[in-house]
């Protein structure tokens, strides 16, 4: 898991087996949104046992590398994955999705185009966002929309049952996906 202020990519990166759990909190105009990511490994060994590691969450982002075709072909396999999962109550399913190319600072080594990533984002009904996580090119841009979504979302919830939720007791959780060129993407 890449653990960084976003300023600076870490020297050592280390590969995540299984899942780790971060937190990060992001501010949407006078609340701050607290979000539970869960980077989970893209290793096919993890496929079946990811989703107990999972805890209900309401958001989805899956990260394919544009330098290997292997892991773009894996995204729709990984959604089937996550979609398979259980949601949180209040969604039943995400409350938002977003395929986010990764390594697009690599050009010269790109395989996968941004014609296709939006393709495959449209056909699996996701936002597309493009980026490299090693120059924090568009991700925070990437977890802005997410924060965006869930303001606007208790926003609703709010009006709708005229209460204000609190943001302790309603984390918003995303599957976070990583790659390497050895592995499927995994889920953020």
């Amino acid at each position: 898991m890449i653990i960084s202020d976003g300023r600076e990519y870490p020297k050592t990166y280390n590969m995540t087996f299984g899942t780790d759990l971060q937190a990060k909190r992001f501010s949407m105009g006078t609340d701050d949104i607290e979000i539970l990511i869960y980077d989970s490994s893209g290793s096919d060994l993890y496929t079946h046992s990811l989703s107990q590691f999972w805890d209900q969450p309401n958001l989805l982002m899956i990260v394919y590398d544009v330098t290997s075709k292997y892991t773009f072909d894996a995204v729709s396999e990984w959604h089937k994955v996550a979609l398979a999962a259980e949601w949180a109550p209040i969604s039943r399913s995400p409350l938002a999705s977003l395929l986010f190319a990764n390594k697009c600072d690599l050009s010269s080594h790109r395989i996968v185009s941004e014609q296709d990533g939006r393709l495959l984002a449209e056909k699996l009904n996701m936002e597309y966002f493009e980026g490299s996580a090693k120059e924090n090119q568009g991700i925070v841009e990437a977890f802005q929309w997410f924060t965006q979504i869930c303001h606007e979302n208790n926003e609703k919830t709010s009006t709708e049952t005229n209460v204000k939720p609190s943001y302790d007791l309603y984390h918003k959780s995303i599957l976070r996906s990583g790659s390497s060129n050895n592995s499927s993407p995994v889920l953020i």
